[in-house]
């Protein structure tokens, strides 16, 4: 191991308590395993020799424990001598491992006193996403007790039962927040109300104090100089001058903050916009009115004018309407967490967050604990990732070391600016709280200003931009930036910073063209070689270790695999996956937490409910459907014709040889579902299927198959702990699909290629790539919150029914609101910092084109991430048009980030993927029945990779159902489907008594005679008289937007002269509303024949009902809208 250097050498050696800020990439593990290593030195070499067992080393994940594990394994095992030796057996009893696992292991050993069973079992989340579901169905199904029903039923009136759940979950997993507080609420709720005012004027003084900051005074004082100068002139300008007069006089730095915030909130309706005043009018000090005009806007938009003029008191209506529905919903959490309670008491069981709260409350009650037993028994604490550490963690941490041990014994290392997640409670003021302590306490705060990862233009990229989002430290989640250096091997290495901005387009087509830039960028790249990365000799084939030198890096051309798209959300990745297929950039996506949202999981979830429960027809429609057993609609529809009162009985009784195996199948496995044990019965499943050799045939299919191998894991697994029934596993499968729960994909072996990593900014934390491609820079996210929010300064806000009984927001949950979105902001520059900061040659973003008159002059001014880039570098529209912006590098050396708009200017090519012009052979080999969904299904496949299907458009279609056409509908439901298919047989060839008979029919010549006119009068029209060619029933599958269509074209022509047609089949009238209305799914048809054939072809509408062949322009914008309506996007 090399020696720690500069203020790694500091943080090593230093003795007393300490506080590590370590950025990305100044080797924060590197100064953990050291500092750890010298707190284990024999006496005689120096260190502290106090031995292995008086250090605990907390993380936050089992892996990150196992590798400080092994880090300091090896660096122990590097060193010489008998006493080194018995340092390496004592690391076998190292005290090194996650926060959890600890309180787990105190709560064992004073159970008496935390009042728990000592032998308790760790409950998994599908055990506790079950005591949970219970526990909800027992308080709203059951009978409450006395006192618990008035408060129930109030909040289910005004609430609904779907957010009283959600409240109440939220409430239980901030519970070491809620109970506190509705305690203290009974207890002393003048005292809580004061609380809350007390929590509002200090959030109004640092609105006053922000503004003021950022020149709000000193711009409302430039505007009362101008609205009394101007006074007289008839201009928008003086207008707004004129109505924002009396506000004005509010906005000074000695103001009240109640005043100043009443001010802001006038001034929110006085108008103006940022090219009023003309310059006849205001001449020369036109450029005064519009920066001071900026600079208050930009406080006003800042804060909320309902947070402004809120007012908290004990006779305040709103105030005493919170209270009484807070008082309702801590009666009902109480039955609600009591439920949870006993069952966890009856199974001796305790989750995750009860290790950690009940410690916590363990130690606060009985201090003797930590002061008698814990804290003696640890010399030193050191804890990495600090910066994710929870109050209760902070606290428990706290007690055990006691004042003098916060002076002298605690190490923590992290790096506050990679603080991102909030979303799992972590609290990253606790990291300034902590380092704050050990100042005070006379310890020692070293921050690493080394950076060995990145090249100097990407270093000095960070340096530039972060100095200025992460300028303010005046919040307690907010910390100033400390800029860094690069280190002496890298200093002379070349890297590059790029920005794609492509055409500005609307909805998904500006996503798309985003995501066809991106594609071409890296294929450029990586095929001529445009970019040199530096890579360890190690790392090189025919690297010889005899010959030394395996750290120096050398520069080498940049392969796929070298490149990482981060995206923030997988929301707009099927446009990415669509780009780089027609591109042929070979990519992977990272396994995420998608686990239960795989369709696959999905699939087989549908087979253990099927299995569980015989008569659930739509779970055995699911099973049938998917690759499990692979039924077509039409072939579902065929095999399904017969008598019986559920699905089963009818594929029993099916004439049909596919049929007839399914049901033999289904039939044996249910044979065994009830008489062998679960996991036994699943490898009987899988292995009689031969799920895994089809998914092997699929792409992707090594992940499918992978994740039903975790499946069969998971089901084991939870086997070995008691009896799991086939009935507890269809419900906690359903359960979690249903949710989408996070749960991390199987790793798929051997998966190691030559590709593009795409994967979350989450996903990349503690990861780095020679080439990092950050998409989708322009987009801004404010994700709307919840009725119910809780924060540890004001407890919980709630929403409360207004007059009218409808949920009106309260002065409460508006101040909770305010700052946690204050704290998103904060957390999302956080993420934009991580995800920069993973680069170590090269660096790509990449957003749409802003218009000229958008791009903010100053990063606070933006929302978005391509906002706060152009704000903090001062590139306005000259800088982007010029195509170059300057910044300095780390050394201080001009360099400068390239910005790409064209995107033709980009080498690279599509691969060639349109087909020539279809052979009738093969397109007849297409012609099926015709069927595009079965009228019993609700749904497509779901999914993240669900199919968007013709027939889902078609429904759509202006919430119209097909008219009553030439068959006249039966009395069930089915009957419109039912004569669409009919029409689509006899126009596909099928003898119009045939067709009849085969929808039960038979006999009726009337109609049979309708029909067959009908088809004569299409085959008339001069258009199918005089074809060159025709095919029916042709099926496609393609890519459209970046989702998967599928469906199936009615009719394809192609004419003498070359051109070529669709024709869709309606059973009706002509009708032109329905024109409009199904122009969308005729996009999807031209679409899918443009990409078959690469011409663009006529659409036409053939209504057999009056005999009407007409044509029809399809709608792109509404098919785009209508794909990324049902993408989530």
């Amino acid at each position: 191991m090399s020696a720690p250097k500069g203020r790694q050498k500091e943080a090593v050696e230093t003795g007393g308590s300490l506080c590590v800020t370590a950025g990305a990439g100044t080797g924060k593990t590197f100064v953990l395993v050291n500092r750890y290593l010298g707190m284990i030195a024999p006496a005689g070499g120096g260190g502290g020799g106090g031995g292995v067992g008086g250090i605990l080393a907390l993380t936050y994940t089992e892996k990150a424990a196992a590798e400080m594990k092994s880090r300091i394994r090896s660096a122990v095992a590097e060193q010489e001598g008998p006493e080194w030796d018995h340092v390496a057996e004592d690391l076998l009893f190292a005290h090194i491992s996650t926060i959890h696992s600890f309180c787990s292991g105190i709560l064992r050993e004073f159970a008496l006193e935390a009042g728990v069973d000592p032998g308790f079992v760790p409950l998994e989340e599908y055990d506790l996403e079950r005591i949970l579901g219970q526990a909800v169905t027992d308080l709203f199904h059951t009978d409450p007790p006395q006192g618990v029903r008035e408060p129930l039923m109030s909040l289910l009136r005004t609430m609904g039962d779907w957010h009283l759940e959600k409240a109440l979950r939220e409430l239980y997993a901030r519970r070491h927040l809620a109970e506190p507080f509705f305690e203290r609420l009974a207890r002393n709720r003048d005292g809580v109300v004061r609380d809350w005012a007390a929590e509002l004027a200090t959030e109004q003084e640092r609105i006053r104090d922000a503004a003021c900051a950022a020149g709000a005074a000193a711009a409302a004082e430039v505007l009362r100089e101008l609205a009394v100068r101007y006074a007289g002139e008839a201009d928008n300008g003086t207008r707004y001058l004129k109505n924002a007069a009396p506000f004005l006089e509010g906005i000074r730095g000695d103001a009240s903050p109640e005043a100043f915030c009443r001010a802001l909130a006038g001034l929110a309706g006085a108008g103006g916009t940022a090219k009023m005043g003309s310059k006849k009018v205001f001449g020369d000090e036109k450029p005064r009115l519009t920066a001071a005009f900026a600079t208050l806007n930009a406080a006003v938009r800042a804060c909320p004018p309902e947070l402004c003029t809120a007012a908290i008191g004990p006779d305040e209506p709103a105030t005493e309407a919170t209270c009484r529905a807070l008082a309702d919903l801590a009666t009902v959490y109480g039955r609600f967490a009591a439920l949870i309670g006993s069952a966890k008491r009856a199974r001796s069981a305790i989750d995750f967050a009860d290790m950690i709260v009940l410690t916590a409350r363990l130690l606060e009650e009985r201090p003797e604990i930590a002061r008698d037993h814990l804290r003696g028994r640890y010399r030193f604490i050191l804890v990495d990732e600090y910066q994710d550490t929870d109050p209760l963690q902070a606290a428990i941490i706290r007690t055990i070391l006691g004042e003098e041990g916060t002076a002298g014994s605690l190490f923590v290392v992290g790096d506050p600016k990679q603080s991102i997640y909030l979303f799992r409670n972590a609290d990253v003021t606790q990291f300034k709280r902590t380092m704050e302590e050990i100042g005070a306490a006379g310890g020692t705060t070293v921050p690493l200003d080394i950076n060995f990862r990145s090249t100097p233009a990407v270093i000095g990229l960070v340096n530039t931009l972060f100095s200025r989002l992460f300028a303010s430290d005046r919040l307690p989640w907010e910390f100033a930036y400390d800029p860094i250096a690069v280190s002496e091997g890298r200093a002379c290495h070349h890297g590059t910073v790029d920005l794609l901005l492509a055409p500005a387009g609307k909805g998904p087509a500006g996503i798309r063209e985003e995501a066809a830039m991106i594609a071409r960028h890296l294929q450029e790249m990586v095929t001529r070689q445009t970019k040199l990365v530096y890579r360890k000799r190690r790392d090189l084939e025919g690297y010889d270790p005899a010959t030394g030198g395996g750290d120096d890096r050398v520069p080498v051309p940049v392969r796929w695999r070298d490149c990482a798209v981060l995206i923030e959300s997988r929301t707009n990745l099927e446009y990415l996956e669509d780009a780089f297929g027609r591109y042929a950039v070979p990519f992977h996506v990272h396994r995420g937490t998608g686990f239960y949202r795989r369709q696959e999981v999905r699939d087989i979830t549908s087979l253990f409910t099927f299995l569980a429960r015989p008569d659930d027809d739509m779970a055995l429609y699911g099973v049938l459907r998917s690759p499990w057993f692979g039924f077509s609609d039409a072939a579902l529809y065929r095999a399904t014709g017969g008598d019986g009162r559920h699905l089963l009985g009818r594929i029993r009784r099916a004439d049909d040889g596919d049929a007839a195996r399914a049901a033999a199948l289904l039939d044996r496995w249910l044979t065994y579902a009830r008489r062998e044990p679960l996991d036994r019965l699943v490898s009987r499943i899988m292995e009689e299927s031969g799920i895994f050799a089809v998914y092997a045939a699929l792409e992707g299919g090594d992940q499918m198959a992978a994740n039903l191998g975790k499946v069969a894991a998971m089901i084991r697994e939870r086997g070995q702990s008691g009896i799991y029934t086939l009935d507890e596993c269809a419900a906690d499968f359903t359960v979690a699909t249903a949710s989408g729960r996070d749960e991390e994909e199987a790793p798929v072996e051997g998966s190691v290629r030559d590709a593009v990593t795409v994967m979350t900014v989450h996903g990349s934390k503690g990861l780095q790539f020679p080439v990092v491609i950050l998409p989708w820079m322009a987009r801004s996210r404010a994700a709307p919150h919840p009725g119910l929010l809780i924060d540890e300064e004001c407890g919980v806000g709630m929403k409360v029914p207004d007059q009218g009984g409808v949920p009106a927001d309260t002065p409460v949950r508006r101040l909770i609101e305010h700052r946690l979105s204050q704290k998103e902001q904060a957390e999302r520059k956080r993420l934009f910092y991580v995800a920069v900061t993973r680069a170590e040659d090269h660096l790509v973003m990449s957003g749409m084109r802003p218009a000229p008159d958008t791009i903010p002059a100053t990063p606070e001014a933006g929302s978005s991430r391509l906002d706060w880039l152009l704000g903090a570098l001062g590139a306005g529209e000259d800088a982007v048009a010029g195509g170059e912006i300057p910044y300095p590098d780390a050394g201080g050396h001009p360099c400068t980030m390239r910005v790409i708009t064209d995107p033709a200017g980009i080498t690279a090519h599509e691969r060639v993927t349109r087909q020539h012009p279809p052979e009738a052979e093969a397109l007849e080999a297409a012609r099926v029945i015709p069927y595009s969904r079965p009228p019993w299904s609700t749904a497509t496949p779901t999914g993240p990779r669900r199919a968007i299907t013709v027939s889902l458009l078609e429904e759509e279609a202006a919430g119209k159902r097909p008219h009553q056409g030439l068959v006249p509908a039966p009395a069930d439901a089915d009957g419109p489907a039912l004569a669409g298919i009919i029409l689509h047989e006899v126009m596909a060839g099928v003898p119009a008594e045939t067709a009849l008979a085969r929808a039960g029919r038979e006999g009726d010549a009337e109609r049979a005679g309708l029909l067959e006119e009908t088809r004569e009068a299409f085959f008339a029209l001069p258009l199918i008289r005089d074809a060159a060619a025709q095919w029916c029933e042709v099926p496609f599958s393609v890519m459209i937007a970046g989702r998967h269509c599928t469906g199936r074209i009615d009719r394809i022509v192609r004419t003498a002269d070359g051109r070529w047609a669709v024709i869709d089949y309606k059973s009706g009238s002509r009708d032109a509303k329905a024109e409009e209305a199904y122009a969308c799914q005729m996009a999807m048809y031209h679409e899918a024949l443009r990409q078959l054939t690469g011409a663009e072809p006529e659409c036409y509408l053939w209504f057999a009902g009056d005999h009407r062949l007409v044509r029809v322009m399809p709608d792109k914008e509404r098919l785009y809208f209508a794909i990324a309506r049902h993408s989530g996007a």
